[in-house]
């Protein structure tokens, strides 16, 4: 809500499907009560929902966009003592708040049933080329080493495969196991570094 708060009426309104203003008749439902069961299609727009404390949360119809199917949430007494314990703490139990207009927006499809599913998947197909490398390296046996190493500036390719050396402007395979020396008295750069892969050193 601190970022929906930030709009604009007129920005709010552009997002909304129904307009609603909070009155007394205002309906309000614990987080952690009916509103979980609710199905996705039969939202109620009108639900103001707050937590245990009187927080107000997402409206219904973002909570089903955005968590989807998670299951219902529950809070043991102990806990709900603690919570309140920390709020005293701090001179914030029963602090009255502005409650907010309920909003409605479109949002992306999630990945998954919740959007713990969606950043998870979303995660595992970014990283998914990086660990296939890492796992063809790690399982790989590295070539042998030259016979002769040609100490020279710039990168030199002992290709295993096609037996030949030369130059490259860098290290050109998927993966690599890298190692590095620097002659700190002479400077804070490399002074020569070595770079093998499952085909080349």
């Amino acid at each position: 809500m601190a970022v929906l708060q930030s709009l604009t009426r007129t920005k709010l309104l552009k997002f909304s499907r129904r307009y609603i203003l909070f009155g007394s008749d205002v309906k309000c439902l614990s987080s952690f009560d009916t509103a979980q069961k609710l199905p996705k299609d039969d939202v109620d727009a009108d639900l103001c929902r707050t937590n245990i404390v009187g927080i107000q949360m997402l409206p219904e119809i973002l909570r089903h966009k955005i968590f989807g199917s998670c299951a219902k949430s529950s809070v043991t007494k102990e806990k709900h003592v603690a919570i309140e314990n920390h709020l005293k703490k701090h001179d914030l139990l029963g602090k009255k708040t502005v409650i907010q207009e309920n909003v409605d927006f479109p949002v992306p499809p999630l990945h998954g049933t919740n959007i713990d599913e969606h950043f998870r998947t979303i995660a595992i197909q970014q990283a998914l080329p990086y660990r296939a490398n890492a796992e063809h390296l790690a399982t790989a046996s590295l070539p042998p080493q030259p016979n002769q190493w040609i100490l020279r500036e710039g990168w030199t390719k002992y290709d295993f495969v096609s037996k030949k050396c030369y130059a490259v402007d860098h290290p050109d395979e998927q993966a690599v196991v890298l190692d590095v020396e620097v002659l700190v008295s002479d400077g804070n750069y490399p002074a020569i570094a070595t770079a093998a892969s499952a085909s080349s050193w």
